[in-house]
């Protein structure tokens, strides 16, 4: 990729993160002058940007577009483009970190959550990722057993569930994670 493809790419990620498109001049400045690169037409990029945004709009959720396609984001076909690899690994790394904080904003304050192993602490991030922090509550039983410290019954507990029915391969990987306090790569 050149410079200016880089640029432009690093540019527009900033700006949509941030959700702050009018500061796309000033950050195009900032970074031609870091990276050494020579920018002239970003104003107008950066006012077609702006136009292209507000007219699309933006939407947090999918949503059929007149033409019946998939959309999402500011008018994103995913019939027709679907995401990049890069692009699935970004919204990954968002819904783990917000995963990661709502289960320490939930359980920090705990003892038995203080006292888990990094590798058990990473079962329950691995539980509420895939079935949502609320599918991770469900399992009652199995937090009684881990604030007593019995972490076998704690994985008995997830074992014997409709998610080791659905998954049992990486549900089984998870509660031999659990007991041993050890991360078990899949």
């Amino acid at each position: 990729m050149e410079n200016m493809e880089y640029l432009n790419v690093v540019i527009s990620f900033i700006t949509v993160m941030f959700g702050m498109p009018e500061i796309q001049g000033l950050v195009t400045a900032l970074v031609a002058s870091v990276v050494g690169v020579k920018v002239k037409k970003k104003v107008v990029e950066s006012k077609l940007t702006r136009q292209i945004m507000t007219d699309e709009g933006f939407s947090k959720t999918l949503y059929q577009c007149t033409e019946g396609f998939n959309t999402i984001g500011y008018g994103r076909n995913l019939d027709s483009k679907g995401l990049s690899e890069t692009e699935a690994k970004m919204l990954f790394q968002n819904d783990l970190k917000a995963v990661i904080l709502n289960v320490q904003n939930e359980f920090d304050f705990t003892k038995w959550f203080k006292k888990l192993s990094l590798a058990r602490k990473e079962v329950l991030y691995q539980m509420a990722y895939q079935m949502g922090f609320a599918g991770l509550l469900e399992f009652a039983a199995m937090f009684s057993w881990l604030e007593t410290g019995n972490y076998d019954k704690a994985a008995d507990e997830m074992t014997n569930s409709q998610w080791h029915r659905q998954t049992p391969l990486r549900c089984q990987r998870l509660a031999r994670q659990m007991r041993t306090g050890i991360r078990i790569n899949a």
